[in-house]
């Protein structure tokens, strides 16, 4: 049986892992209460769930993911044999409301295994990049490369000092700088990264770390989140005046280093990216390439249209 209750979501949370992004408290610090679910309830077990996000632009409704959210979709018991992930998975997306465009990434145990026929066609394979067994730290730093370890640790060890901090809106500033090098508008305003920042602050989900000088220049942000077994580099950013100090590798280093010894925790998920210059500092840090699912699927072709001339636009 299928409900719409975030109460038995909740209840869901409490029993089982969730990865952090399809957490109520995470969904919430981006959209408040405007994200919906759908829960799967067999002999009073809850054992799957469905977390999504539907929008609308003029005529056109559509589901996709609110900004700095990287997963939603299914999360399934382990009790669940593939057909039965399926079968759920299937029922889950026909009772969704229609919509001219859908998109959802899906977590790294989600595969195309679990896609309905329908769906099947649509999946692209994206990739994240992950740290496992960071309880062994000396093996984690072996494993980064030779110019990191050598160079721009050292480098950036005798320039900055790394602070925790709570000044979200002097984060977001230097965060903005990255765009606005590249000429790219940032994706949210400082409003919505404040909300988003401070809940997860106040729920203990969340850090932020401050590469400072000793003159109080600040040359790199980033943004630590975590849930009961995984660490995620968030939100990160670089003041372009200071780039060539290595303070941006160095701040990686030490998330790593509070996710292994201060949060005990075994995996850290640097949340992507395709972006080749990204995913090359992803592998400098000896990190693991893991493919997850995207579900791209357009209804409306008039949509497709307007989507692919704003996508030109912004090339």
């Amino acid at each position: 049986m299928i409900f719409t209750d975030k109460s038995k979501y909740k209840l869901l949370e409490q029993k089982q892992y969730i990865p952090l992004h399809q957490q109520s408290v995470f969904l919430d610090s981006l959209v408040d209460s405007a994200w919906e679910v759908m829960v799967y309830e067999s002999d009073e077990e809850i054992l799957a769930a469905f977390v999504y996000y539907k929008k609308k632009k003029a005529i056109f409704n559509y589901i996709t993911h609110p900004d700095l959210c990287k997963w939603m979709g299914p999360i399934f018991s382990d009790k669940l044999s593939t057909s039965e992930r399926e079968k759920i998975l299937n029922t889950f997306l026909s009772k969704l409301p229609s919509f001219s465009y859908f998109e959802q990434n899906y977590y790294y145990n989600i595969s195309e295994l679990n896609l309905p026929y329908r769906f099947a066609p649509y999946s692209l394979p994206q990739y994240s990049y992950v740290l496992d067994h960071l309880g062994d730290i000396d093996k984690i730093y072996k494993g980064i490369c030779s110019d990191y370890r050598n160079n721009k640790f050292p480098k950036a060890k005798n320039q900055v000092t790394i602070e925790t901090r709570k000044e979200i809106d002097t984060f977001y500033a230097l965060h903005a700088k990255s765009f606005i090098r590249q000429k790219i508008a940032v994706p949210y305003t400082v409003a919505y990264f404040r909300k988003h920042t401070s809940t997860l602050l106040k729920a203990g989900k969340a850090k932020l770390f401050f590469a400072v000088d000793s003159e109080e220049n600040i040359h790199s942000v980033a943004m630590l989140c975590w849930d009961e077994k995984c660490a995620y580099y968030h939100i990160a950013g670089d003041d372009p005046v200071f780039r060539k100090s290595g303070s941006g590798v160095y701040l990686a280093w030490h998330l790593i280093q509070y996710a292994s010894t201060n949060l005990g925790l075994k995996r850290f998920d640097f949340e992507g990216s395709m972006i080749p210059g990204i995913e090359r500092v992803r592998k400098n840090f000896g990190a693991r390439k893991m493919q997850y699912v995207k579900v791209k699927k357009y209804n409306s072709p008039f949509f497709k249209i307007l989507s692919t001339l704003k996508n030109r636009k912004k090339s």
